[in-house]
């Protein structure tokens, strides 16, 4: 698969337009509903993870930013237990390329909770 743009993403939790932390993303061009592969898990600490999983689907929003030098930053803030990794996320006009942060299901810290309607939602 080709590298996505730097500028559009899959957000699915606490960087969602309307959540707490979405002031990071900076102004937007553009965003739409989308989902994508894989589990999302409520982590102790507040926040989701998403793990791989080709039979399960998480809902997010694909977001473009306006400003790319903002990737490094989310990156920083997303921390080490995240990988930005390219996947497919699929929005009302179709599927796209772009760059989504997930979690080794190894990597999960004890007590997260598996969110099987796949949509995070603040507790």
């Amino acid at each position: 698969m080709d590298h996505p743009s730097a500028l559009t993403l899959f957000v699915y939790g606490t960087l969602m337009p309307g959540q707490r932390e979405a002031a990071r993303l900076g102004p937007l061009h553009r965003q739409r509903p989308a989902y994508t592969p894989g589990r999302l898990y409520h982590l102790p600490a507040g926040y989701p993870a998403l793990v791989e999983d080709p039979a399960s689907w998480v809902y997010g929003v694909v977001v473009e930013l306006a400003e790319p030098g903002r990737l490094m930053a989310l990156d920083d803030y997303e921390g080490p237990l995240y990988q930005r990794e390219p996947c497919v996320a699929v929005t009302p006009e179709g599927p796209v390329e772009v760059w989504c942060w997930r979690m080794r299901l190894a990597d999960l810290p004890p007590g997260a909770r598996l969110l099987p309607q796949g949509r995070w939602s603040e507790p």
